[in-house]
């Protein structure tokens, strides 16, 4: 990030958010005080092994979250109980051995997703259905 955007625009423009940096998920729940109409976030490559509800409940706009290639062993049932918007989730290439029961139950717009290769998951699920 470099502070500036394009002429005419300001943070209430911004709607995606892209980070492979461990450092910035700290901080994460206060990027939407800067970005409030973030919709898309996408966390690759960050080494990330924990997740918890209160990372994402302050997106409460959120529709697509891409979180690739990290290390998240578990995905506990609450985690998006406050992003009833999203619409896309994929968790592809983590390290992940348990989601929670009724994880998905919440996202009812949900129409694409993605759990594969993940110790629990080689080839999927695709659906809501199919991680219950």
């Amino acid at each position: 990030m470099t502070g500036t955007h394009v002429a005419g625009k300001s943070n209430d423009d911004v709607k995606a958010f892209w980070s492979s940096s461990s450092i910035i998920f700290k901080f994460f729940p206060k990027l939407q005080k800067f970005f409030k109409n973030l919709d898309h976030i996408v966390i690759y490559l960050a080494n990330i092994s924990t997740i918890t509800k209160s990372n994402f409940e302050a997106f409460r706009k959120l529709k697509f979250l891409w979180f690739v290639g990290n290390k998240v062993e578990v995905i506990e049932s609450n985690v998006f109980d406050g992003n009833p918007l999203i619409e896309y989730v994929e968790f592809y290439g983590n390290s992940l051995k348990h989601v929670g029961k009724g994880v998905l139950s919440n996202l009812k717009r949900l129409t694409q997703l993605s759990f594969a290769s993940n110790p629990c998951y080689t080839t999927g699920p695709n659906t809501a259905v199919d991680i219950e």
